[in-house]
């Protein structure tokens, strides 16, 4: 499976790449190196929801075609995630206690963007709008829940638990986390030198979710970047 879909994402990234080897040298390919922050989304107050920041690093292949469109190919490494918290106070003549509830979900993927830019100019500022689509690859993940009972009134209750979950086992009862995914990229670029340019960049995954028995929980994957990338050379 983990062939199939690899070559589903890469496909065309190696012809691009390997056809200019092959002997179209009239296609000006501009090589980027990308680095750069990565947010899982934005925060949800409402929810508790806090998003994993990470460092993202990355390659592109550019080619531009015409006076204003290019065909863009990366790829990608990043670390995805959020944190949610929930917590419960209950106080009355029967009860008094606190409960409090954090899920840590964390992945390390590899992201393959395919995207058409449109570069234009305003007065003497160059930028480029990108759409298109991005797969992304989990190559790990870790769940961490913990769970924190504080009774006031009967401390033997008390408890702090947490538990380490592998989202991506199988077994019993148990529906894994999908490995490949797919989302939405969309984005903009301005150039600040003619090798160096900002880019801001924001991809609408799908939902994974994973569950077992009648315990589960969800996870959308959304990137919201920040980066810079450098021509290391053009042909």
């Amino acid at each position: 499976m983990f062939v199939v879909e690899m070559k589903k994402s890469i496909f065309y990234l190696i012809i691009f790449l390997g056809g200019y080897q092959w002997g179209f040298s009239q296609i000006k390919i501009e090589n980027q190196f990308e680095l750069g922050v990565n947010s899982s989304g934005l925060p949800n107050l409402n929810k508790r929801n806090l998003p994993v920041i990470s460092p993202v690093a990355g390659y592109w292949a550019k080619v531009k075609f015409g006076k204003h469109f290019s065909y863009n190919l990366g790829i990608q490494y990043l670390k995805v995630g959020a944190t949610y918290y929930e917590k419960r106070v209950r106080v009355n003549e029967y009860y008094d206690y606190t409960s409090e509830q954090w899920r840590s979900i964390s992945f390390q993927k590899l992201s393959v963007p395919i995207v058409i830019g449109y570069d234009f100019k305003i007065k003497k500022i160059t930028s480029t709008l990108y759409l298109g689509v991005k797969r992304n690859y989990f190559l790990n993940g870790e769940v961490i829940e913990r769970f924190k009972f504080v009774d006031r009134k009967d401390p033997n209750r008390n408890s702090d638990d947490t538990r380490y979950v592998d989202p991506f086992a199988e077994g019993w009862y148990m529906s894994p986390v999908s490995r490949w995914n797919s989302g939405v990229f969309v984005g903009c670029a301005i150039v600040l030198h003619k090798k160096l340019n900002a880019n801001l960049n924001y991809s609408m995954g799908q939902n994974s979710s994973y569950s077992r028995g009648c315990l589960g929980y969800s996870y959308t994957n959304n990137d919201l970047t920040v980066s810079l990338r450098y021509s290391i050379f053009s042909n």
